[in-house]
């Protein structure tokens, strides 16, 4: 009996994870073409999560998202987030999937950093405007198949020749 609880808890967590969402707006490049060349901005940052415990669990190893503020983004991350300007969705709530003909056209416009063991990333050469910095911090706990921690999202603005700092945590 123990075992056909956890199969339907499994079950219910896995059919629950992707939820999708149809994009109403198009992705157009022009409108993040200022993002794509070289500029002189620097995105210093850390992220991390705690634990129930308290323990801090850092994005080390992970790829950190540097997305152009665009009307698609803009789309995609109050679907995510609720919100423009900053937000946490935990492992739990599931993954959204968008369906948009779009999709690929834009992570082909997103810049990746990698965090190190401390969750510390940087990005440089980042031209002036707006963007979105995304971190996905997940982990289990001994045998449980259930996620936590989540994906954190805060809105930035870089300025030429400028250092930001940025502290993602929820």
């Amino acid at each position: 009996m123990k075992s056909l609880v956890l199969l339907v808890a499994c079950a219910t967590v896995l059919v629950g994870c992707a939820q999708h969402h149809q994009l109403q707006t198009s992705f157009d490049p022009s409108e993040i073409a200022w993002s794509q060349g070289a500029g002189s901005g620097i995105i210093q940052g850390q992220a991390f999560v705690q634990t129930k415990g308290g323990q801090p669990r850092t994005c080390a190893g992970n790829d950190i998202l540097l997305m152009p503020v665009s009307k698609f983004a803009d789309e995609r991350m109050t679907a995510i987030y609720g919100n423009t300007s900053q937000g946490y969705r935990p492992a739990m709530s599931g993954v959204i999937k968008f369906d948009s003909k779009d999709e690929a056209a834009y992570q082909q416009a997103v810049k990746r950093a990698q965090c190190d063991a401390q969750g510390n990333f940087t990005f440089e050469d980042v031209p002036a405007g707006e963007y979105y910095v995304v971190a996905q911090i997940v982990w289990t706990v001994g045998n449980s198949f259930l996620p936590e921690g989540g994906v954190i999202m805060r809105r930035i603005k870089v300025t030429e020749g400028k250092p930001v700092k940025v502290i993602l945590s929820p």
